[in-house]
């Protein structure tokens, strides 16, 4: 009876090491594909660099952090100077700028713009498909758009946090 027992004991031991190592090696090959990052280009690090318009610079790094695979965001000019604390005269000077420099591509969708930015300059995807077109994109309203979104159903891929929740969220690790 006790061999009986032995041998159930060592066969739960070898599954629950075989689980160990399958759950191992899910958590590594799920590491491995990074999910948050953004990669720069050395050059068009160098056209940032160049670019003497903090606001440009800051509406860039804005998308960057907000696209996704795609490298696309949309959102209205007065939201972008909304959640950056700015005039929407500011946005559209800064937008100018980083078109001219070839930093982003505007796709007008009515009232609203699709800023694509130069995949040759910053993705957020394998290396061999960051020139793949996709039709999905992160969506950035403001609440007053957000108001009237809602009377259409719009839906909505990625909200961000927008600037009096990330100023509560700043006070609250006191940076």
């Amino acid at each position: 009876m006790e061999n009986k027992n032995s041998d159930n004991i060592n066969r739960l031991n070898q599954k629950a090491r075989e689980q160990q190592i399958a759950d191992d090696d899910k958590r590594s090959e799920e590491a491995k594909k990074n999910h948050n990052f953004v990669q720069f280009d050395r050059n068009g690090l160098k056209i940032l660099y160049r670019i003497k318009n903090n606001s440009a610079i800051q509406v860039f790094l804005f998308l960057a952090e907000n696209m996704l695979t795609d490298n696309s965001v949309i959102i209205s000019q007065d939201t972008l100077a909304y959640v950056l604390d700015t005039t929407r005269q500011t946005i559209s000077n800064a937008l100018k700028i980083l078109e001219k420099e070839k930093m982003l591509q505007k796709i007008r969708l009515g009232a609203i713009c699709s800023y694509s930015l130069n995949a040759n300059v910053v993705w957020s995807t394998y290396n061999d498909k960051k020139n793949i077109a996709t039709f999905k994109s992160t969506v950035i309203l403001s609440p007053e758009e957000m108001k009237r979104a809602k009377s259409v159903k719009a839906k909505i891929g990625k909200q961000i946090i927008l600037k009096n929740q990330i100023k509560k969220e700043t006070d609250k690790t006191g940076e």
